[in-house]
C-alpha cells in the first residue's frame, strides 16, 4: 500500500503525463483526423520512434484518465 506522499506523487505524475498528452493531442491536430477534415495521416519520419510512441502513450494516458474520472463521477449517481 502506498503512503499518502506516494499517492500524491503518483497523481501528480499521472496528471503531468495527461497534461502533456493534451498538448500533443492539440499539437498533432488529431481532432481534424477524427472528424475527417484531413483524409490522410502523415507521419513525421524525422522524429525518433521512441518520441512518437511516448507522445501516443501520453495521449492514451489522457483519455484513460478522462474515462476513469468520468467513471468515478458516474458511480456517485448510482
Amino acid at each position: 500500500m502506498l503512503s499518502i506522499e506516494g499517492k500524491i506523487a503518483l497523481r501528480i505524475a499521472v496528471g503531468a503525463v495527461a497534461l502533456y498528452g493534451a498538448v500533443c493531442f492539440v499539437r498533432q491536430n488529431i481532432v481534424d483526423y477524427l472528424f475527417l477534415r484531413i483524409e490522410f495521416v502523415f507521419f513525421d519520419y524525422e522524429k525518433p520512434s521512441a518520441l512518437v510512441f511516448g507522445e501516443l502513450l501520453a495521449i492514451m494516458t489522457l483519455w484513460v484518465l478522462v474515462g476513469h474520472l468520468l467513471w468515478r463521477g458516474a458511480k456517485k449517481f448510482r
